[in-house]
């Protein structure tokens, strides 16, 4: 890891590093967009070993035990974005574990953080 990307350590989220972000409302808008894909059964873990600033993330899609629907998901990596454009990273090198964070955040977390961020407690939107 470079000295630069040493601030985000194995259990950073975006609720972390916001201070960092330019334009943190829109970064967390546009996370919880590419989130909304998924069924709202997803998390998303942000990459630790790019640049400060807009972190690239990856979205794990959550499955359930039937058995066991109150039991948190197990992860599964789905999509990986780039944090400035938040278009859809395709090389799938960024895939793998070391790269990102260990700790997501779900659906709801993350709309909880643009509730905060617009001001307004909670934000149910799209």
């Amino acid at each position: 890891m470079s000295k630069e990307t040493d601030y985000l350590g194995q259990n950073a989220t975006i609720e972390m590093i916001l201070e960092s972000v330019p334009n943190s409302e829109e970064y967390v808008r546009q996370v919880l967009s590419n989130m909304t894909g998924m069924n709202k059964q997803c998390a998303v873990r942000i990459r630790i070993g790019g640049s400060r600033g807009s972190p690239d993330y990856i979205i794990d899609e959550l499955f359930f035990d039937d058995d066991d629907p109150e039991h948190t998901g197990q992860p599964v990596p789905m999509k990986a974005f780039n944090g400035r454009t938040h278009k859809e990273i395709v090389d799938f090198e960024f895939y793998e574990r070391d790269h990102w964070a260990y700790n997501g955040l779900s659906f709801r977390e993350v709309q909880a953080i643009l509730g905060r961020l617009l001001g307004i407690g909670s934000f149910s939107g799209s």
